[in-house]
């Protein structure tokens, strides 16, 4: 997983974030395992975010979808300032 291109913060509130949704372990109890990797990249309109999705294979963009602000900031995700700390996070995942 890499970000093809460094990132430079110049957006607004979530847009521009990377980040991990994370989902409970079906091989170890108690544990936590990520369930898909993306980036904030706009605004769709109060409560509601797109998302560019990134494979786990080669770390291309692959898919676009949708998600909650109220998502984006519970329990379940974990956000990063930038591409090197994303990789990092996800590098000690593995």
């Amino acid at each position: 997983m890499t970000a093809k291109q460094a990132t430079v913060r110049t957006e607004e509130g979530l847009i521009g974030f990377f980040g991990h949704a994370y989902i409970e372990d079906p091989d170890a109890a108690g544990q936590k395992m990520i369930q898909y990797q993306f980036r904030i990249i706009r605004k769709m309109d109060e409560s509601r975010y797109v998302v560019q999705y990134y494979s786990f294979l080669d770390g291309s963009p692959n898919a676009l979808g949708v998600m909650a602000e109220s998502e984006l900031l519970g329990d379940t995700v974990r956000l990063y300032p930038d591409a090197e700390t994303w990789n990092a996070a996800y590098e000690q995942s593995a």
